[in-house]
């Protein structure tokens, strides 16, 4: 008995040896098969962005240059931004140096980001000039620059992390599409021969009852949009609206897709229908106002905002924006009313939240350390007292101020010559036409500012 129990023993040893070396080696294929995956995504993230870097590597290598780098969110990055034209303007100017300016302009970025990666662009980039308009994407989840902080967000900045969840998404996303398949009254589940093999069919009207579709609808709808399918983005919003026509959001998506498409009449049918099924909410109203704008009916997106405020009247984007139109149509009158109510509403800490306010000092701190020069950049038509009192006692950087001639510009040529929208409530991000007018005017700055004391 002894004998046997010993051998017992013995062999679970065994097994559970043999396990653990398995599980070793498992584990051990998973977390290769990870990094592979990660570095090969990563190399296709670097791919993706060549064309930008193409251009910037090309401004690093320029012998003698002056190099500038230009740090921001949507509103600095693309290949058509305003770095782009500054160094065309720049370079145009009789200054007796050249100009190479560096993009890094990333879109969805916060000051947490930017600053995060603020020491690699630097030491890579080697720049005489730091140009930075960031704080816009900044919310309460937005971290401020420290060890820690960086630390906290490393699975979030994995590209694996990125792909599971896309992935995770779509396979959500054909389980839901395949009930909006279309049949002769109603949607199935399924397509083709295996539905009449034992495949349930799923009719529209159950998936109306479900209080969780609406929500899954407006999801996948989204997901479509961000993945370049707008028309099936469409058909998707439609079923959304269908399934509760009481609710905005629908509507308002369904109204963004038509846009996209070129369907501007369609687009504003579809927030008409809002209207018509009383569903509107203050966001109905800010896009049914900027169609009419867009469309130069001045006087109906005035009407539409002002019955906006007569239902929201704490809602200070609609000031805002009744504002700007009124600037542009030479009121400045009114024009300042509706910016002081705007004024007197807005959060608190919106211009100067603590952690923009620490990462844009703690930004500085960092650059004129280095002893390169640094423009402080104001979004456009915004003051530049409010970037300087969030920045306090300054300690040598330079602010480039947007407000005046944006303004003037909008008042002659119109609000959406200069802006494609109102993404912010008092600005939007710039046309062609206004990122040159930006150019220009940080161009000035860096020629009066910056040139006489450049590093070598």
């Amino acid at each position: 008995m002894p004998l046997l129990y010993a051998r017992i023993i013995l062999n679970i040893n065994i097994m559970a040896y043999l396990f653990r070396k398995k599980f070793v080696l498992v584990l051990c294929g998973i977390l290769m098969s990870a990094v592979f995956v990660e570095v090969f995504l990563r190399l296709g993230g670097t791919i993706y962005s060549a064309v930008q870097e193409s251009a910037n590597k090309t401004a690093r290598g320029e012998s003698g240059a002056i190099r500038i780098l230009c740090l921001g969110e949507s509103t600095t990055a693309g290949i058509n931004a305003y770095p782009k034209y500054l160094e065309e303007i720049l370079n145009s100017r009789n200054t007796g140096v050249r100009f190479s300016v560096i993009n890094k302009g990333e879109i969805g970025m916060d000051s947490g980001y930017i600053l995060e990666n603020l020491e690699d662009n630097i030491a890579k980039y080697a720049p005489h000039i730091i140009t930075v308009m960031m704080g816009i994407n900044d919310k309460e989840d937005t971290r401020e620059y420290n060890t820690s902080a960086t630390k906290a967000g490393f699975l979030q900045s994995l590209r694996i992390y990125k792909l599971v969840k896309f992935i995770i998404m779509h396979v959500k996303s054909r389980k839901l599409f395949s009930a909006l398949k279309p049949g002769p009254d109603r949607l199935y589940a399924g397509t083709g021969p295996a539905d009449s093999v034992g495949h349930e069919k799923k009719p529209a009207e159950d998936v109306s009852r479900d209080k969780d579709d609406y929500r899954s609808y407006i999801k996948l709808g989204v997901f479509y949009r961000e993945h370049a399918d707008a028309e099936k983005s469409i058909e998707v919003f439609k079923k959304a609206v269908k399934a509760d026509p009481g609710k905005p959001e629908g509507y308002k998506q369904l109204s963004l897709s038509y846009n996209l498409v070129g369907k501007h009449e369609a687009a504003k049918k579809a927030l008409l229908d809002a209207f018509a099924n009383k569903a509107e909410d203050v966001t109905i109203y800010e896009e049914l106002g900027e169609y009419y704008w867009k469309q130069k009916d001045t006087k109906r997106a005035e009407r539409t905002y002002l019955e906006a405020i007569g239902r929201f009247p704490n809602e200070y984007r609609l000031y805002q924006r009744l504002s700007l139109l009124y600037e542009e149509e030479g009121n400045p009158a009114l024009a300042g009313k509706y910016s002081m109510r705007a004024e007197a509403l807005l959060p608190k800490n919106y211009d100067a939240s603590d952690v923009t306010r620490k990462n844009y000092t703690r930004l500085r701190e960092i650059v004129l350390g280095k002893k390169i020069k640094l423009l402080c950049i104001q979004y456009p038509l915004r003051s530049v007292s409010g970037l300087k009192d969030m920045m306090g006692a300054g300690m040598g950087e330079i602010y480039v101020d947007n407000e005046g001639i944006f303004r003037n510009a909008v008042r002659e040529g119109g609000y959406f010559e200069y802006f494609k929208d109102v993404f912010a409530g008092d600005f939007g991000h710039c046309t062609e036409k206004g990122h040159r007018l930006l150019a220009g005017n940080i161009a000035d700055t860096v020629i009066n500012g910056c040139i006489d004391k450049r590093q070598d």
